[in-house]
């Protein structure tokens, strides 16, 4: 069997192999018999797209009954594919529009439109029905937004979350492109993006209708929307613009954002200026389905007056209705600058704050127990506890926690302060201010007096200047704490004057014991000469000899290099660090030490002693019977040396070339041994002439070893006894 389908001049064919009707058929050809469409009417394009469309959707479901479905089910594909395309491509040339009687060429249609580029046979129709219907929607809905900012046009399936979208901008959840454009579309928001309510008509009515009725009484639901069809899902308008529920309740938010209304959820939640946020964890539905609507809380303009004049900010601004957002803003800049000031100073409290090294609070006293009973204790005679403070840092944190809230002028009726909590709030502030100028104090001396730590440690404690500055430092502290306390005390540049001038002592009494500790550069000049001299190269020279100590000279030596030296000492070195930045001198490191200079005048004197004595004790031993008779077997160029140094006076510093070896040798003792030269003779012959070379030579050889056996070699000397 067939069912043949016609429309004007095309015939579609759907045919069963098997002969059954087709809504029985398990496969199913689908042939073209004509096709030809210029007098198609927009509706049987419609049919003949659906009949195709159904049939195509019952072959792919029954899939896989039959083994030849494919070759069906590409067929059906390729016909789908051809008129998909043919109505892509030729339905614009062939469809015809009727509005109001009057039938045109969907092009002709189109002419007049803002834009007919059309994504879809559908959009296509949304074109050509927005365009031609346009007229009639501006005459029964004259004041319904136009949402010129948005790329797409809102459908209906998307209203509500094109809607949730500008709800989670007013909630401060993010300010996407979409829902500025939905917000600037009913005048909720201005260029900048400022939420403006009293800039839309339609939060303007919907403001109006609240405050055209009595003091307490609220605007239920029914009173603002209707439902004006129904069914499966009624839809529904607002009474005075007709516009859905969704827009009704972005108007309605951006009044609760703005501190003009409380909205009702379910009777039991509200949200107002203060928990709008809370909005956009709401969804679409339950917004849309409020209760009702009332006025907030009145504003407690005494309760903010004492606040903005505590702040020092300008109390009039609050109270003037057109100035409180400007109001607003300098309390939200105020509190910021505040609480991240606060915060500091918490912190630099809680850290504990020093001076001279020495803690400011009196927090941790040292108490000194015998025999279970205290006996003594380090409290000093000013106490300042960090307790005095911190509890009302942490007060005056939590006040400006709360007014940080408080960031447009609708949140400013939620106050629920009470003017007792203000006061204490308020005098908070007041410790907090005393804190910061007892941090202030700390860090304008901290420079001085942590100098003034360095210099103590540099001299010792029993020195004049140190004693004088341990009693500064307690007054200090004392001045200091005192002041913390509002108690009455000396002006702070009346003590830094002070300091300056214990600053000049300290610079005096540190030059003077530079100057005596260490050498200047003239005194420098001479211990160079010194060491370089040629008293030192003499005794260096003699040192060499085992008969003297070498440990003392090096042990002189030792102090001459140790001697503290600065060249480029000055006060003004002193200046901003207590130690000399060339030598480090730390004068307690040098207690009783003697003066620099006359230790160099020591050392000049001990080297003349030690290279007289040197001299004195080589003499006497040079001329001791044992040296006599190592020197009268030394050969004449060796006693030259000898001879020469014991002619010359104690106080001479040239010692004669050779002589340290020369009088090694002699005081070594040194020994002459006798070779008979008929012995030698003997010694030679043995064995035979003639000889080799090498066999004379070690003849010779073994008759010397023999006479010297039990000899030091390096202290013997051959001769011959003719």
């Amino acid at each position: 069997m067939y069912d043949i389908v016609t429309f004007g001049e095309a015939m579609i064919r759907l045919s069963s192999p098997e002969y059954r009707r087709l809504e029985n058929a398990t496969k199913l050809d689908v042939e073209i018999e004509r096709f030809s469409i210029e007098q198609w009417e927009p509706g049987l394009c419609l049919q003949a797209w659906n009949l195709l469309k159904r049939c195509y959707q019952e072959l792919l479901s029954r899939k896989g009954q039959e083994a030849n479905n494919e070759l069906y089910q590409e067929k059906a594909d390729g016909y789908l594919r051809k008129l998909t395309r043919w109505l892509k491509e030729n339905l614009r040339d062939h469809l015809q529009v009727i509005y109001q009687g009057v039938a045109q060429p969907i092009s002709v249609a189109l002419s007049g439109a803002r834009s007919s580029a059309s994504q879809s046979v559908r959009h296509l129709f949304d074109l050509v029905a927005a365009h031609l219907l346009g007229p009639h929607f501006e005459e029964c809905y004259p004041q319904y937004p136009s949402f010129t900012g948005l790329q797409q046009p809102v459908s209906e399936a998307a209203r509500s979350a094109t809607a949730m979208e500008a709800v989670r901008f007013l909630a401060g959840h993010g300010r996407t492109r979409l829902a500025r454009a939905v917000l600037e579309a009913l005048g909720l928001v201005d260029a900048e993006g400022n939420v403006r309510p009293y800039d839309s008509p339609y939060a303007a009515r919907f403001l109006e209708v609240l405050q055209e009725k009595s003091q307490g009484q609220v605007v239920n639901r029914g009173e603002l929307i209707e439902q004006v069809a129904a069914g499966l899902e009624p839809i529904e308008k607002d009474l005075y613009f007709r516009l859905e529920p969704e827009w009704v309740v972005l108007a309605l938010l951006a009044l609760v954002y703005n501190g003009d209304i409380v909205l009702s959820l379910d009777g039991r939640e509200t949200l107002d200026a203060s928990n709008i946020e809370r909005a956009a964890t709401k969804a679409m539905e339950a917004l849309t389905d409020f209760r009702f609507y009332k006025q907030p809380r009145t504003l407690p303009l005494n309760v903010w007056t004492m606040i903005f004049e505590g702040l020092g900010l300008n109390a009039a601004r609050v109270r003037d209705e057109n100035a409180r957002q400007r109001a607003v803003e300098d309390l939200q800049k105020s509190v910021n600058t505040e609480l991240e000031w606060t915060a500091k100073l918490e912190g630099r409290i809680q850290q504990s704050l020093s001076l001279w090294n020495q803690p400011v609070f009196t927090d941790n006293l040292t108490y000194h127990v015998r025999q279970g009973q205290v006996v003594g204790t380090d409290r000093p005679a000013v106490m300042l506890s960090s307790v005095d403070l911190l509890p009302h840092l942490r007060g005056y944190k939590k006040f400006l926690g709360v007014l940080g809230r408080f960031n447009t002028p609708g949140k400013l009726r939620n106050l629920k302060m009470t003017i007792s909590e203000v006061k204490e709030a308020l005098e908070d502030r007041r410790v907090v201010q005393r804190a910061e100028r007892l941090v202030a104090m700390v860090d304008r001396l901290q420079a001085i007096t942590t100098y003034f730590a360095e210099a103590q440690a540099n001299l010792p404690a029993d020195h004049p200047w140190s004693e004088r500055a341990s009693a500064v430092r307690e007054k200090v502290l004392q001045e200091v704490r005192r002041g913390a306390k509002e108690e009455k005390t000396r002006d702070e540049h009346t003590i830094l004057r002070d300091l300056e001038g214990l600053k000049k002592e300290y610079i005096a009494a540190y030059s003077e014991l530079h100057r005596r500790l260490t050498l200047g550069p003239a005194a420098d000049d001479r211990r160079q000469r010194l060491y370089q001299g040629p008293r030192l190269a003499a005794a260096e020279t003699l040192s060499q000899i085992d008969l003297l100590s070498s440990s003392e000279l090096d042990d002189w030596k030792k102090v001459v290099t140790g001697l503290p030296t600065c060249r480029e000492y000055h006060a003004g070195s002193i200046a901003d660090s207590p130690t000399c930045p060339v030598c480090h001198l730390r004068p307690v490191e040098h207690r009783g030490a003697t003066q620099a200079e006359q230790m160099l005048l020591q050392l000049d004197e001990r080297l003349d002693d030690l290279l007289i004595r040197w001299r004195q004790a080589l003499r006497a031993n040079l001329t001791s019977e044992t040296a006599m008779r190592s020197r009268k077997a030394m050969t004449p160029a060796e006693r030259k040396p000898i001879e020469g140094f014991l002619a010359q006076s104690d106080d001479d510093t040239n010692i004669p070339q050779g002589f340290v070896e020369s009088a090694v040798r002699a005081l070594r003792g040194i020994e002459a041994v006798t070779l008979p030269v008929d012995d030698l003779v003997g010694a030679l012959k043995a064995g035979g002439l003639p000889c080799t070379v090498q066999e004379l030579q070690g003849r010779f050889r073994n008759f010397v070893q023999k006479a010297i056996r039990g000899r030091d070699e390096s202290n013997t000397r051959l001769t011959l006894d003719q």
